[in-house]
């Protein structure tokens, strides 16, 4: 094996210019939340009536908190938005509410962990 190459002289710059430098452009987001951004959402089923939040709550979502067990957490699944109690099942981090489990892949994308809410006053007997 040889350490130098055999070519006395470079090989020649192919006669092709290099294309024109555009100016950068700001991507834009598809997403209407900015990030860092807080955001109400109004629960529009019964998927968490068990821990007190029926349909018609609005709660706060904090999109930079990172969620962690036991957090109420948002997510997108398959063009869906998901809400539930973020767990384990069986090794593997799932999504729990009323309607059953639903196991987290990796396409899921997490919106937001909620950080307030609101029920509604519709209810309560005074």
């Amino acid at each position: 094996m040889r350490s130098t190459s055999r070519r006395a002289s470079p090989e020649p710059a192919l006669p092709f210019g290099l294309p024109e430098q555009r100016e950068a452009r700001p991507r834009r987001s598809r997403r209407k939340v900015a990030v860092g951004a807080e955001f109400v959402h109004t629960l529009g089923s019964d998927a968490l009536a068990s821990l007190g939040f029926p349909a018609g709550t609005q709660m706060v979502v904090d999109t930079t908190r990172t969620p962690r067990r036991g957090d109420i957490v948002f997510v997108r699944s398959r063009g869906r938005l998901k809400v539930g109690v973020l767990d384990v099942e069986l090794g593997r981090p799932a999504l729990r509410a009323d309607h059953g489990t639903f196991w987290l892949d990796p396409t899921t994308e997490v919106w937001g962990v909620a950080t307030a809410a609101d029920p509604p006053l519709d209810g309560l007997a005074w």
